[in-house]
């Protein structure tokens, strides 16, 4: 399930665009401290972004600037103005693709099928903390260290990083894997874990997984 940021400030909008991706199966989410986009998105880790360029507190161009500081996920710019006067210049900041309103909702879902294709990479790579994992390579680098994983540990490692700092519970972790054709129960799951706490060891020496009695696992920083 690809996860979209969605940045509008117009409530109307925003609810249209968050029950269409969800209805497309995207897991959709959009901004609530308007102070603290990047922190959000850093959270978030989005596959992709949609973004109005007039926002509360700094505009889409301030915004993009932060945002390609910690990710390279494709970005839809929506405006109201005129494609000749914000087009080149969205693009020249760091868009992928821009929209003009008001658009169809099969148009915006189309544009994101699209870019979600072209950049196969976008969810790949995440980055938490200080530690970066690429699940294409099946490995996590933290400084300037990296470390092979097994397919199975960079998967849960990867659903640690999509919800940082977050409890996840077992039942999501044996649920994930077994869709991906990696048979696994708790005895396994806990082995893994303790295998990837191993690896993680050799990169910082700082415990980042920890055990939640009775509710699952935790990454901390």
């Amino acid at each position: 399930m690809a996860k979209i940021f969605v940045i509008e400030d117009d409530k109307a909008i925003t609810r249209e665009i968050i029950q269409t991706l969800n209805k497309w199966n995207y897991n959709a989410k959009t901004v609530s401290d308007w102070q603290n986009i990047q922190t959000e998105i850093s959270k978030f880790q989005p596959d992709l972004i949609t973004m109005d360029i007039s926002l509360p507190t700094f505009d889409g161009f301030y915004w993009i600037e932060q945002i390609r500081q910690i990710t390279n996920a494709p970005i839809i710019f929506l405006t109201a103005q005129s494609i000749n006067n914000d087009g080149v210049r969205a693009l020249a900041a760091g868009a992928n693709d821009f929209i003009e309103k008001p658009f169809a909702m099969d148009y915006l879902i189309a544009k994101i099928q699209l870019l979600l294709k072209e950049n196969p990479a976008s969810s790949t790579s995440i980055t938490v903390d200080d530690f970066q994992l690429n699940s294409l390579t099946n490995t996590v680098k933290h400084k300037d260290t990296s470390i092979r994983l097994t397919p199975t540990e960079a998967i849960i490692l990867k659903i640690l990083f999509r919800s940082p700092h977050e409890v996840v519970s077992k039942k999501k972790f044996i649920k994930f894997l077994w869709e991906n054709d990696q048979f696994i129960n708790e005895n396994i799951l806990e082995v893994n874990i303790s295998r990837l706490r191993q690896k993680l060891s050799q990169l910082d020496d700082r415990k980042h997984i920890m055990t939640i009695r009775g509710k699952g696992y935790q990454w901390i920083n």
